[in-house]
């Protein structure tokens, strides 16, 4: 127990009271509308100087209604920095948000459970605080400096919140422990705490909350003001967060069950049905490939046992002694090859290549389903195919070479499935990807050779992580075969959209057009 004199943030005095995030499919994401015509945020954005620096309590002292005392904060900011005469909301009016956005009732101190920030966001756009309104809010990406700046510069702060670790309870600057974010500094650990940001600089940035100004490191913020990072593989063969995906969404998926005796699991294209951050239990797992993923305790993963294959929780991998959960691992990670290289391979085979996604299972003596995909080149001996042969093993790509003495072409063939779904996806020759269908794939390699084994498994509480259904039940996470899983915002206010105030390469007309889709 720490003494109570060396806390800075008595958690019996100070209170919090952000609920758990709930995701809406039709939430506005910021980057959409930063195009690339928006000059650069400044390196330092200061609002805060713009009051007269009383930032009342808001009674966050003595009830759960920080997600409406983060909306008062964020209108005695704007109102300063606006035309209008500055204004301080009342008490009464946080009181009056709190008890419409989260049903709380002042005669019933059981219903003093916090809000939902996008309730709370919802209730200011439609009922307003004190009379005061707001236009459309736009989550963004907190792990993201630029844009997290975007939005602070561009909109007068944001509304975020943070699930806060014990550790910030006595500290002067909130930042990641020495430690790390576990134990004291695990996220949550103390719990949810919504705040207004209205300042950064390269150091870090500045919150309002309990009636004062508050300083965080980038770290803090980007640690404990969490994102989902997990690269998923698209159906066009690209690695992409998970957190920026949107519902519909094509995938690279596969069979979530072998079909039947006899059969492989084939790869399939599949899409995002729903997606939603939820807060859940969570782990780190780190494994002997150096691949690491935070996911639930209840995300499944297709791990082998024996010689058979098994969906495993993942609270039920095993990490221990001489026993290490094995997970199909059917493809790694690569990078769009945007290099020299990479674009030779590109137009090389534009010109000169070729796909070829056969059906085998015609074949009486083949099983059905079987499917063979290559890619070929085809070229004379000479340096042209030098410099190919030569970039394709600078790339890592594994290829059968057939001569044809005839005519003296050279036939270059890359039929490894892995090899063939990595160059397309990394070297992207636009005529050949524009053919490729990824339900012609063929079989997913899901056996003891794909597979990767756990090495550590940690526990880290309760995190953010992205809910998924996908039409297969099945998706890739950093190259591991993955199964279902069963916050911050800008609000920008209405004159901004009107009288030409908005800056040059802000894509108004798109966002105009997306709210008029919502009414």
């Amino acid at each position: 127990m720490h003494d109570p004199k060396t806390l800075l943030h008595d958690p019996s005095i100070y209170r919090l009271g952000k609920k758990a995030v709930r995701h809406d499919a039709r939430t506005l994401q910021l980057v959409k509308y930063l195009g690339a015509a928006l000059p650069p945020p400044p390196a330092t954005c200061i609002w805060s100087t713009k009051t007269d620096r009383k930032w009342p309590m808001f009674m966050n002292d003595s009830i759960g209604d920080c997600t409406c005392a983060t909306a008062a904060h964020m209108e005695q900011v704007w109102s300063a920095a606006g035309i209008k005469k500055e204004i301080t909301v009342a008490d009464a009016d946080v009181l009056a948000m709190y008890e419409g956005a989260a049903g709380y009732n002042p005669k019933d101190p059981s219903t003093d459970q916090g809000a939902v920030e996008l309730d709370v966001l919802k209730f200011w756009q439609k009922t307003g605080l004190a009379g005061n309104k707001i236009g459309p809010y736009a989550a963004i990406s907190v792990q993201s400096k630029t844009i997290t700046k975007d939005g602070i510069y561009l909109f007068g702060g944001i509304y975020t919140g943070f699930a806060l670790p014990v550790s910030a309870q006595s500290q002067a600057v909130w930042d990641v422990p020495a430690s790390g974010a576990r134990g004291r500094g695990a996220p949550g650990s103390w719990g949810g705490h919504a705040v207004p940001v209205v300042d950064y600089d390269a150091r870090g940035l500045t919150c309002v909350t309990w009636g004062a100004l508050k300083r965080m490191t980038w770290a803090f913020y980007r640690a404990y003001c969490v994102a989902p990072e997990t690269r998923v593989l698209t159906d066009d063969l690209q690695w992409l967060p998970i957190g920026d995906l949107e519902e519909g969404q094509g995938l690279l998926g596969f069979d979530e069950h072998v079909p039947a005796a006899g059969f492989h699991r084939q790869w399939r294209k599949t899409s995002i049905e729903s997606k939603r951050l939820i807060e859940r239990p969570c782990y780190d797992l780190t494994f002997d490939d150096g691949t690491t993923i935070r996911c639930s305790e209840e995300h499944q993963w297709l791990v082998c046992r024996g010689n058979n294959l098994a969906w495993v929780k993942t609270e039920n991998l095993r990490c221990e002694g001489k026993v290490h959960s094995k997970v199909v691992k059917p493809l790694d990670v690569w990078r769009t090859a945007d290099d020299w290289r990479g674009g030779y391979l590109a137009a090389a085979f534009d010109g000169e290549g070729c796909l070829t996604q056969r059906d085998l299972s015609a074949d009486k003596d083949r099983c059905q389903g079987l499917v063979g995909t290559s890619i070929g080149f085809s070229q004379k001996d000479n340096a042209m195919l030098a410099e190919v042969k030569n970039c394709l093993q600078e790339e890592g790509f594994h290829y059968n070479q057939h001569d044809r003495v005839d005519n003296g072409v050279v036939h270059l063939s890359i039929s490894r499935r892995p090899d063939v779904i990595r160059f397309m996806g990394s070297i992207r020759p636009r005529r050949l990807l524009a053919k490729f269908d990824p339900s012609r794939l063929g079989a997913v390699t899901n056996n003891q050779s794909s597979a990767v084994m756990l090495v550590e498994k940690k526990f880290v509480g309760m995190q953010t992580v992205v809910a998924v259904k996908t039409g297969t039940g099945t998706f890739l996470a950093e190259g591991l075969a993955s199964h279902n899983c069963d916050e911050a915002y800008a609000i920008i206010d209405e004159h901004f959209l009107s009288g030409g105030k908005s800056p040059a390469g802000f894509d108004v007309a798109t966002l105009t057009a997306d709210l008029a889709k919502l009414r």
